[in-house]
């Protein structure tokens, strides 16, 4: 029996609705990439904070990474709350429940665009538990992958 990288993805790109697959089209795939498997790149998306400021542009190369692999990938954005700049106020006790978030939205997009695997830009201590949350409620191959350490400045 032959195993597909794309198993997940195959029920969208080579499925009975074929208005997905003209929407892949627009997207500019070509009909190669309808086998490709499909990757979800979650990244923490809030240019107000130091730990995350640069995710967006790592998430671009990783996705630059997927294809160089025969895969396509698709960075996706998930809250980002700062405990550096909430600390001691309200905001604050944003802090763990946007740990939750982060899980819920990883499912919420991996799940509703059937990616065959997830990649979790681990930016700040939230990211990666919620990231590794996501992974464990779902059956997808998965990596967290650090998005480095804070430059001074």
């Amino acid at each position: 029996m032959e195993k597909r990288l794309n198993w997940n993805s195959h029920q969208l790109t080579r499925g009975w609705q074929k208005g997905v697959t003209a929407f892949y089209w627009g997207l500019g795939f070509k009909e190669e990439d309808l086998d490709k498997a499909q990757v979800g790149i979650g990244v923490p998306l809030l240019d107000g904070n130091l730990c995350n400021m640069h995710a967006h542009e790592l998430a671009q190369l990783m996705a630059q990474g997927c294809r160089d692999a025969g895969l396509l990938g698709f960075p996706f954005g998930v809250p980002g709350v700062s405990d550096n700049i909430t600390q001691g106020m309200e905001g604050g006790n944003a802090s763990l429940p946007s740990r939750n978030l982060i899980a819920n939205a990883s499912e919420c997009v991996v799940s509703a665009h059937c990616y065959d695997a997830m990649i979790g830009t681990h930016h700040c201590d939230k990211n990666g538990p919620g990231f590794a949350m996501a992974l464990a409620r779902m059956n997808v191959p998965g990596l967290l992958l650090s998005g480095g350490g804070i430059l001074p400045g």
